[in-house]
C-alpha cells in the first residue's frame, strides 16, 4: 500500500468538517501529499421550498451561493497549492465524482452522527461515499 499522494476534503462548512480538515492538514506535509477542498451545493431543483421559483431566479441563487463557498473555502485554504473547488449536485455523487475525475487517493470527511429517521432511511452523504468512493475514506466524527 502506498501512502495517499491526493487527499480530498470534503466539507459542508460544519462543525464536524472543520475536525475533518484538521486531520486532512495534519496529513498532507508529512506525505507531500497534495489537499483538495470541494463544497457541493445541493441541488436547488431537489429542494421543495424552491418548486415555485423561477429558472432565472434559481440561477441567481446558484450564483450567489457558488460565490459564498469559494470565499469560504479561500478562508480554509492552508496554502496556493491547494486546490480549492464548488460544483452543484448531490453531494455524496459530486464527491465520488470529484475523487474519480482527479484520482484522489483518500477522502476525509466530517461524520455528524446524527442519526436522524432520514439517514436511515436514505443514508447519510458520508455512508453514501464509504460504499462507492473509488478510494479510501476517512471519517472524523467531532469531540463531544
Amino acid at each position: 500500500m502506498t501512502p495517499p499522494r491526493r487527499i480530498l476534503l470534503a466539507t459542508d462548512f460544519s462543525e464536524a468538517a472543520d475536525c475533518a480538515l484538521a486531520y486532512a492538514r495534519a496529513m498532507v506535509s508529512p506525505l507531500d501529499a497534495k489537499l483538495h477542498l470541494l463544497h457541493v451545493i445541493p441541488d436547488p431543483y431537489s429542494l421543495p421550498w424552491l418548486l415555485h421559483t423561477g429558472a432565472a431566479d434559481i440561477r441567481h441563487l446558484i450564483d450567489t451561493w457558488k460565490a459564498q463557498a469559494q470565499q469560504r473555502l479561500e478562508a480554509l485554504r492552508p496554502d496556493e497549492t491547494t486546490l480549492i473547488a464548488t460544483t452543484v449536485g448531490r453531494p455524496s455523487l459530486e464527491i465520488v465524482r470529484y475523487a474519480k475525475t482527479h484520482e484522489i487517493d483518500l477522502i476525509v470527511m466530517g461524520l455528524h452522527g446524527h442519526g436522524t429517521v432520514s439517514d436511515v432511511l436514505i443514508g447519510s452523504v458520508a455512508d453514501k461515499v464509504v460504499r462507492t468512493a473509488p478510494c479510501a475514506v476517512l471519517t472524523v466524527r467531532t469531540p463531544d
